[in-house]
């Protein structure tokens, strides 16, 4: 048997085979790999006439690898090389700004490049439309949701795990307190229990006490109730919700004296336990704040209505600097530094991505686990009704469909919040007008992604904090009242 190689026989890349057995027939057959494994796709599955020429077939594909020319002149060819099956590969590779596709019939996934395989096309094959390739690393690829939410609140109450219960016949004495807008606290009464033998008991007791005594007062609206449920470990525990989620409601519900005390109990869910403070940027300074999209942060700081953060003429100190105080003459050691051009120092300021210090090292991999923990954790409100505590976390975990449900690995669980490095790798490669590869292909299948609003990571910064792509350009961390949009990526790997 003899072969006729068209295109290189290395990883990743396609060939045309042209196979004659002994008895002269002639067979055709694209040739691919991946993971390592070579797969052969009859050309008569992908063509009308399987009697071309060997030159007719070339024109399939021109030279070089089908990631460098995805341009195929045979939309059918195109299609199966672009198609992955449950538990098959992607034989063709995908790039930024590829549009995922999905079979509602089967839950097949296709990766198309707009230009070369139309919407138009895909919509009338019968396919739903699912994201945009936001991100390539080998074989994995970041998509990015084609939807996104308005603003949301990460959280929408406190929790308090009380500790320190007495069940055995002890007198619990827990002086309450609620809290003033200026964080100063106001007494609201005390609480006392000898006679609960069991946890349930005392949360009963407990949740009886606090719906008599809601907001107090000189305090500022407080909603509070008390229920049992599991902690991180899955131990049954007593809990204090305030539902009201205001910036002073985050503070301990419970004052010193009392027998039993209240940790504020969040991050816990997903084991994290310690604060986040610092990203990694370029320049090497480990600082509260870097740049997540270098064209908006200059923008943002461009504008002399948006004040200088944290100014400090160290060059590798914790602020960012406007450009109208970078051009002045109070921090002469920072332009110096930068050869006193702005776009140099804001290139500086950038988050250094891969990092081995600072959160981007702590949370990078970490969205899908948190998703999964966050994204389905529940408790009753105030009104007896079960929510989702995790508002932003929820969004992002609920994009699946009727559709992707059918696929391997797009169902439910398989959306996340990104963590500060999906976000990084998302919204860096974004341009402020939009003519981006990704928003290109979005505002195709839904609209473009405006780099003007913040948008939540699932990552911790304070105990009462995450992260947020902030409108500014820059990373933040406001706490779990505040308001982002929220927005969805799944990674998957073939």
């Amino acid at each position: 048997m003899s072969s006729n190689n068209i295109l290189p026989q290395t990883s990743g890349d396609l060939s045309i085979v042209h196979y004659a057995d002994a008895q002269g027939n002639e067979n055709f057959f694209i040739r691919a790999w991946a993971k390592g494994s070579k797969v052969l796709i009859p050309l008569k599955e992908v063509m009308d006439d399987v009697n071309s020429s060997i030159e007719n077939i070339k024109k399939l594909i021109p030279e070089g690898t089908s990631e460098q020319n995805p341009h195929v002149n045979n939309l059918k060819l195109y299609k199966e090389l672009h198609r992955v099956p449950n538990g098959g590969t992607l034989l063709a590779g995908a790039k930024v700004g590829d549009i995922l596709w999905v079979d509602p019939e089967n839950g097949d996934k296709y990766f198309f490049d707009k230009a070369v395989y139309p919407v138009s096309q895909a919509v009338a094959d019968g396919l739903e439309s699912v994201g945009v390739v936001a991100d390539v690393d080998g074989r994995k690829l970041l998509i990015l949701h084609k939807d996104e939410s308005t603003d949301l609140q990460f959280a929408n109450c406190w929790l308090f795990k009380v500790t320190g219960i007495h069940l055995d016949g002890t007198t619990n004495t827990l002086n309450m307190q609620q809290h003033a807008s200026n964080d100063s606290a106001v007494p609201a009464g005390t609480f006392t229990d000898n006679m609960s033998t069991t946890l349930a008991e005392f949360c009963t007791a407990l949740d009886t006490w606090l719906r008599e005594h809601q907001t107090v007062a000189g305090a500022s609206e407080t909603n509070w109730h008390c229920e049992l449920m599991p902690d991180a470990d899955g131990v049954d525990s007593c809990f204090i919700v305030v539902d009201t989620n205001r910036w002073q409601n985050r503070l301990s519900p419970i004052a010193s004296g009392s027998t039993a005390t209240a940790e504020f109990y969040m991050w816990q869910f997903v084991k994290q336990n310690t604060d986040r403070t610092t990203l990694l940027r370029n320049n090497g300074s480990n600082v509260y704040y870097a740049g997540w999209n270098k064209e908006q942060l200059i923008e943002w700081f461009s504008d002399q209505t948006h004040s200088s953060i944290s100014p400090t003429d160290d060059p590798n100190g914790t602020g960012l600097l406007n450009k109208s105080d970078f051009e002045g003459s109070s921090y002469p050691n920072v332009k110096a530094a930068y050869n006193n051009d702005y776009t140099t120092y804001i290139e500086a300021m950038m988050m250094k991505w891969p990092s081995a210090t600072g959160s981007q090292a702590v949370f990078d991999g970490t969205g899908p686990a948190i998703g999964a923990a966050l994204g389905t954790h529940t408790h009753k409100n105030l009104s007896g009704e079960t929510v989702y505590t995790f508002t932003a976390n929820r969004y992002s975990y609920t994009r699946a469909t009727e559709a992707t449900r059918k696929s391997d690995d797009l169902g439910d669980g398989s959306w996340y919040l990104p963590d500060v490095v999906d976000s990084f790798k998302v919204f860096s490669k974004m341009k402020v007008d939009g003519t981006d590869a990704i928003n290109d292909s979005l505002s195709e299948i839904s609209s473009r992604r405006s780099l003007s609003v913040s948008r939540w990571c699932c990552s911790r910064s304070f105990s009462v904090s995450g992260w947020i792509t902030h409108l500014g350009g820059h990373l933040n961390y406001p706490s779990f009242d505040a308001k982002s949009r929220v927005c969805a990526v799944a990674l998957l790997e073939y």
